[in-house]
């Protein structure tokens, strides 16, 4: 009884493995394939500062990033230097948003000298076979997980 249930079962996947192979594969409308190729080489031709900042040259996202923290600094040393007015005096009453952004400028000082104390340390104090080992470990988890995911997604993909 057993085997004439598993017999048909065989019997119907080679059916329906026959049925399947018989199919054409599945192709997109042309309309929709012509959009696509276009998109792509207009996207392509884009020039870099048009794309997205993953795309633009290293030396353009240092900068990038080097002109937002000087202008930010600029902002905040601006800030304290107008302090010197009696208008700015009125504006940096406590609770007001200035004195926010100045405590918080501060805060961030603050947190940026113990931060650089702390490497200080942990530079001087820990061997360096353990940093090395430490930062190669981290690398490694990266790759695996990196490995991980393209696992998957192959796996999902021919699924």
């Amino acid at each position: 009884m057993k085997s004439d249930i598993e017999a048909q079962q065989q019997r119907l996947e080679r059916l329906i493995g026959a049925g399947l192979a018989e199919q054409p594969p599945l192709q997109a409308p042309s309309s929709l394939q012509a959009r696509v190729l276009s998109e792509l080489t207009r996207r392509a031709a884009l020039p870099w500062w048009q794309r997205s900042l993953r795309h633009w040259p290293l030396a353009m996202k240092l900068a990038f990033f080097g002109g937002a923290l000087i202008a930010g600094r600029l902002l905040i040393g601006g800030l304290a230097w107008s302090r010197a007015s009696q208008a700015a005096a009125q504006l940096l009453q406590p609770g007001s948003v200035l004195a926010s952004l100045q405590s918080l400028s501060s805060a961030c000082v603050t947190m940026g000298e113990l931060m650089q104390r702390v490497a200080d340390v942990v530079l001087h104090q820990v061997p360096a076979l353990w940093l090395y080992g430490g930062i190669g470990l981290l690398l490694t988890m990266y790759v695996t997980l990196a490995g991980i995911g393209v696992t998957v997604y192959r796996s999902l993909d021919n699924a």
